[in-house]
């Protein structure tokens, strides 16, 4: 089995045997907090404006953007893979079709690129935003509006993202924020 194939019959088994009206509601309500990375982008603000949290905040942002450049704006443009509905005719969607590519996902992206380093630095609030992530890139399954393997490449490109966020501002945070107001840990 080729791993379109495999796609398709794991989209067709979450159609199947997991899709109901209570479902419906829920996965198209959690993808939409997920639209343009909303919820995320509210998240790390909000972190931003706690001192306990800033650092998490910072890393979140940096995040978002390097995972918004590398897999929105590159990534998807350059691959330009066509959307599991879009190959599948008769399926009918039950929230808006999505009018960007499909790889890789940017929903699950930007979930993990704030839910990780969250919980890099703060192990509770991480792990509900870890949870909430993951059922988000589900949705986006749930809905049929990205394969798989959308879902895969934005969870390990989010990993990337994460990693190399957490480095770069492990790296500079102290040190700027020191210049920036004569204090440690702004």
């Amino acid at each position: 089995m080729d791993i379109v194939a495999l796609d398709f019959s794991i989209l067709d088994a979450i159609r199947e045997n997991v899709a109901n009206p209570l479902l419906d509601a829920v996965m198209s309500f959690v993808s939409f907090t997920g639209n343009a990375g909303a919820i995320w982008i509210l998240a790390a603000i909000a972190c931003l404006c706690f001192r306990q949290t800033r650092r998490a905040g910072v890393c979140m942002a940096v995040a978002l953007v390097l995972g918004l450049v590398i897999g929105n704006l590159a990534l998807k443009n350059i691959i330009d893979r066509p959307r599991p509905f879009e190959l599948r005719e008769w399926i009918t969607l039950i929230v808006p079709p999505p009018g960007d590519p499909s790889y890789p996902s940017g929903h699950t992206l930007a979930a993990f690129n704030a839910a990780i380093p969250l919980f890099v630095y703060h192990r509770r609030l991480g792990a509900l935003a870890l949870t909430y992530a993951a059922v988000m890139a589900f949705s986006r399954l749930y809905l049929y509006v990205h394969y798989p393997t959308d879902v895969l490449g934005g969870l390990i490109l989010a990993v990337i993202c994460s990693v190399a966020a957490v480095v770069i501002v492990n790296a500079f945070y102290d040190k700027l924020t020191y210049r920036l107001t004569g204090k440690d840990n702004l």
